[in-house]
């Protein structure tokens, strides 16, 4: 399993199961943000930010080992990439730049392929997922009552409204079998179908993010930020 840890600048650790342990896969003067694995699961795609220049880069980086080596650009406030396991197979890189939110087509090897979506958007931050065929795309504006489901083979977006009083949607993940999307709400999971009933499957008085089911859905990963308060006693002052 990989996962991305920020410290001053973002990393991407690769945490072995069975162990319990962790090591460095992607680190160093780079501030390394969005990660996908290709279908064959030979490599890694990931986006990373010059913090001198401020220049976004596209890398690509081989599981079996070695340095990561840039195959394109990304541009604008906010990206991400993706790529499906079965289908297509597809990878795909979303920006969000002057109110837009382009999906083109990457492949790790050739670069940039076809524009796939355009889309109006109010946020910087939009966080996508990448249906596991490869088809569609959930896309969701942060802390919105209402995120897209957009097809890909024709650029359409369909809206969808979760039933209930959400309006702090964030970062959506699919079912394995596609049906189901998984969405974090502040502090909230939901459970939802292709036409917004959902049901709440955690809850807990902090911010929970990043939901991931294992591809045998059952199980699901997701973040809990949890604060920390020291205090200190002062004495003769």
């Amino acid at each position: 399993m990989f996962y991305l840890s920020v410290r001053n600048r973002g990393s991407i650790f690769k945490y072995d199961m069975r162990s319990g342990t962790s090591e460095p896969f992607l680190t160093g003067s780079l501030d390394y943000g969005s990660a996908t694995i290709t279908a064959d699961e030979k490599w890694m795609l990931a986006l990373s930010r010059d913090l001198t220049t401020r220049g976004g880069q596209l890398l690509r980086a081989s599981l079996s080992g070695g340095l990561p080596e840039q195959f394109g650009d990304w541009h604008g406030t906010f990206a991400q990439v993706a790529c499906a396991p079965i289908g297509s197979k597809i990878c795909v890189l979303s920006e969000v730049a002057d109110g837009k939110q382009v999906v083109t087509r990457i492949d790790p090897l050739q670069g940039r392929q076809e524009v796939l979506a355009s889309l109006a958007v109010t946020e910087q931050y939009v966080s996508v997922a990448l249906s596991p065929d490869g088809s569609e795309l959930a896309s969701v504006e942060e802390s919105h009552d209402s995120f897209r489901i957009v097809n890909l083979k024709t650029g359409d977006a369909r809206m969808i409204r979760p039933d209930g009083p959400q309006n702090r949607l964030q970062f959506p993940a699919w079912s394995p079998d596609g049906q189901r999307v998984f969405m974090a709400a502040f502090q909230e999971i939901l459970d939802m179908d292709r036409q917004g009933r959902s049901r709440v499957i955690f809850d807990v008085r902090s911010w929970l993010g990043t939901p991931l089911p294992s591809p045998d859905g059952k199980h699901l990963a997701f973040t809990n930020s949890v604060g920390e308060s020291n205090v200190s006693l002062l004495e003769h002052f």
